[in-house]
């Protein structure tokens, strides 16, 4: 369940006071180096090639303008006192020419290291979104596949079971301290359902530390008490893996751990919410098959959790819920992390199913798509175009523009009598996304969440 992403994953971070001292270590060093090696000329002024304006040159390239500025300022001061102590004057082209390359260099560093920065982030978006995709296809994939075959003859499946989920969720009265605790008899009937286990509890991770509580929120059957140094639950938090015993162990009769399997429940953020513990287990349901169908279940019971999302969850719609959760998502990340995505709604004044089936196709593949009806019974399409800029959107609405002319060359979105309404995340607050959606569109809260 790891993704290979995170093997290549190199984050962006800003200069530390470490990289500060190293770029005055370097260049300390270097007009040493110089000194011994020609105390009469320890900056190499005179040599046939200015040698020492590596040190700052170097420091720019590696840690940007300001570092580079620092080790050039101490060069310049090396070379005050030189000149000072010899009577000799300045040699003004070695310092000019020192200057601008320490310059150009730290300035390409720090424009790179921006642009690196943002191609990171968005990335992060994406794989969030591919991994979001993945489960659910997984989750999709087995509940229609294999689960049919082991539950022959149930006339409950999965999707009706992770609906009745959301439903006593919805029904409860959840709040921040106790959302897991809220729901633990019905997650755990959820597990026992799929795992087939015979003893094991729910535990709850509380707080920015990650602590697990050692108190089941629910348990069943002959659960032993939970041990902080259960060598199989340190890995499970560690790693945030679903993590089991393996078989040679207990072949073998050496058990290090009282537990058989320990599944996290993480969201898509990767933010730990609680630990499913399993003391006994059958053996033949200690299958990846198994190991992986939980693994799925907790993260979808997790992303059910999700405090930024509750107000969704209150909707009746499930493509609707999901389409307010994408938002709010992207809304965040647009404040948090600098990426611009855009709001394009499509307003039929008039009905035009041709037209409708035309915009839905338009669909790119990081886009999201919601059709509703708002208060002037009007049909909206309503699309969500992560990571686009408002350049980016003009080029969307002209590429739209340009699929309705191919069909008549006579025609556009405005004399189609398609009213297009448009917002920029990035440049708004949560008060004017709440206008944008409620008022401009004639929306309301029963229709999407905000």
């Amino acid at each position: 369940m790891r993704s290979v992403y995170e093997d290549y994953a190199v984050p962006m971070r800003p200069v530390t006071l470490g990289n500060w001292l190293e770029a005055v270590m370097l260049t300390l060093v270097a007009m040493l180096l110089g000194y011994l090696y020609s105390p009469q000329d320890p900056l190499l002024v005179t040599a046939d090639f200015p040698w020492m304006i590596f040190a700052p040159l170097l420091v720019a390239v590696r840690y940007g303008f300001l570092p580079g500025l620092l080790s050039a300022g101490l060069l310049l001061l090396g070379l005050l006192v030189s000149s000072t102590a010899q009577q000799s004057s300045l040699p003004i082209s070695y310092i000019i020419g020192m200057l601008l390359s320490t310059f150009l260099a730290g300035e390409f560093r720090d424009i790179w290291f921006k642009k690196l920065t943002k191609l990171y982030m968005a990335n992060e978006y994406r794989q969030y979104r591919l991994d979001d995709f993945t489960r659910s296809y997984r989750l999709l994939q087995v509940s229609h596949d294999e689960l049919e075959l082991r539950i022959a003859g149930n006339n409950r499946s999965m999707r009706n079971t992770l609906l009745l989920l959301r439903q006593a969720l919805q029904s409860e009265n959840i709040t921040q301290q106790n959302e897991l605790a809220a729901i633990a008899e019905h997650a755990m009937q959820v597990f026992i359902r799929y795992g087939s286990f015979t003893a094991a509890g729910l535990y709850k991770v509380v707080g920015q530390e990650q602590k697990l509580e050692l108190k089941p929120l629910v348990s069943i059957g002959d659960m032993p008490e939970l041990s902080v140094d259960d060598i199989l639950l340190q890995a499970c938090l560690k790693n945030k893996h679903t993590v089991s015993i393996r078989d040679e162990v207990l072949d073998q009769g050496a058990n290090p751990s009282q537990l058989k399997v320990c599944v996290p429940l993480l969201d898509t953020e990767q933010t730990l919410v609680g630990v499913l513990a399993i003391a006994e287990i059958p053996f033949f349901s200690m299958t990846e098959q198994t190991l992986n169908l939980l693994t799925l279940l907790a993260g979808y019971i997790a992303d059910v959790l999700h405090g930024e999302e509750r107000k969704a969850l209150r909707l009746t719609d499930p493509h609707a819920q999901y389409f307010s959760q994408q938002l709010q998502r992207a809304f965040l990340n647009s404040k948090k992390h600098k990426l611009s995505s855009a709001l394009c709604v499509f307003e039929l004044n008039t009905k035009n199913e041709a037209l409708q089936q035309l915009l839905e196709q338009s669909q790119r593949g990081l886009d999201l798509q919601i059709e509703l009806t708002n208060n002037r019974n009007h049909d909206l399409l309503m699309v969500l175009l992560p990571l686009t800029a408002e350049q980016g959107l003009q080029s969307y609405l002209k590429r739209i523009n340009a699929l309705v002319a191919h069909q008549n060359p006579d025609m556009d979105l405005a004399k189609l009598n398609v009213t297009v309404l448009t917002l920029q995340l990035d440049r708004a607050n949560a008060a004017d996304l709440n206008k944008f959606i409620y008022k401009e569109c004639g929306l309301n809260e029963q229709q999407l969440a905000v």
